[in-house]
Formats: structure tokens, C-alpha cells, sequence
């Protein structure tokens, strides 16, 4: 089947099964279809462990996809509202596979530009921002530092592939918490930092 088709076709694809198998495919939707992820990965759980029992956490997931990671942290942690920016540029089976997995939780705002665009639409201060949108020097540099700015006082900023072939983003980040004199925490892929 060719790509082409496959979009073309997705709708249709999910609601065949959704109506022959809906068991089956809420299962496929909550725990992550066919897309290899840690779930929860480890700034979620670091995330968990540092707000304790708090009720009400505010976050901010840059770079969405499928909706995987995002369907972690709302499982994992107390969310009041989980603000998430992805622009899907031609993206929009990916969107349609977000929406459908993320369906259920009404306290998800999609902002759909990019990241740079999407600060301003964000009116609160949040209590952890978690990055994995452009891997790139450049954008990887701007996210943390726009970002960090809208955070809580003993926030976290972090995001994923630290150490990985994304070479961008571990400079960036070691730049960051460098002339920030910041502690950097890593697990996995995963780092963060402490505002």
C-alpha cells in the first residue's frame, strides 16, 4: 500500500476497525498503537516524583506526533491542563491518530503552530515543559530558553533524545544548563533541569 493511499485511507481504516473490534482498538489507541515508545519515559516519572501528590499540574509537550508521550503523561500525572504544540506540516494523519487517541481527556489544548509561534498563545505560567519537537540546534536552543522563561519557580524543563543520534539537541542543552549553572538531570534519552 503506498503512502499516498495509506493517508487517504486512514479514516476509513480506523473506523472499520473501531466498529469490528472496538475493544481492540481502544487498546491499540491507550497503549500506544504500533509505535515503540518507553512509556512513561523518564522525565515523567521524575516529573511524578517531584510534584508528589500535587493535583493540578500545568504542562506543555512540544512536539506530539502520534500522541504517544502524551498519553503517558496524562496517565501518569495530575494534569488540569496539558497545552500541546505541534504544527503537523503535512502531518495530518498523525493529527487525525493524536485526536483519536487523546480523545478522552478534556483537558488537552492543541496549539497548532510552531513552537516559536506557540508561546504566545499559552496565557499561564506552567509547571513543566517536556520538548521533543525540532531536533535541530537552533530550534532546540530557542524551546528550552523561550520556554524555561513560562515556567514555574521549581518547575521542570527537559524533553527527549539527549545522547542520541540528534547531536543538536545535547549541545544545546549542555549550552543551556552551562550558562545557566544549572543541574542536569538524564535517564534514558530523557533530561531535565529544575528552574
Amino acid at each position: 500500500m503506498t503512502e499516498y493511499i495509506k493517508r487517504k485511507t486512514l479514516r476509513l481504516r480506523h473506523k472499520i476497525v473501531k466498529h469490528l473490534v472496538p475493544k481492540l482498538y481502544e487498546d491499540w489507541l491507550l497503549y500506544g498503537g504500533t509505535v515503540a515508545d518507553d512509556i512513561p519515559r523518564p522525565m515523567i516519572k521524575a516529573t511524578k516524583v517531584h510534584f508528589n501528590s500535587s493535583v493540578d499540574l500545568v504542562g506543555i509537550e512540544i512536539g506530539v506526533f502520534e500522541g504517544v508521550n502524551a498519553l503517558s503523561i496524562l496517565r501518569e500525572l495530575p494534569i488540569k491542563r496539558l497545552y500541546l504544540v505541534d504544527p503537523y506540516i503535512d502531518l495530518e494523519h498523525y493529527l487525525y491518530i493524536m485526536r483519536e487517541r487523546l480523545s478522552r481527556f478534556p483537558q488537552t489544548l492543541l496549539i497548532k503552530k510552531l513552537s516559536k509561534d506557540a508561546i504566545n498563545e499559552i496565557p499561564e505560567h506552567v509547571d513543566f515543559v517536556y520538548i521533543d519537537g525540532d531536533h535541530s540546534y537552533d530550534c532546540v536552543k530557542n524551546d528550552i530558553a523561550m520556554y524555561y522563561n513560562i515556567t514555574k519557580d521549581n518547575g521542570l524543563v527537559g524533553g527527549h533524545d539527549y545522547r542520541s543520534v540528534h547531536e543538536g539537541v545535547t549541545r544545546a542543552v549542555d549550552e543551556f544548563v552551562s550558562e545557566r549553572h544549572l543541574k542536569l538531570f538524564t535517564s534514558g534519552h530523557d533530561w531535565w533541569v529544575m528552574k
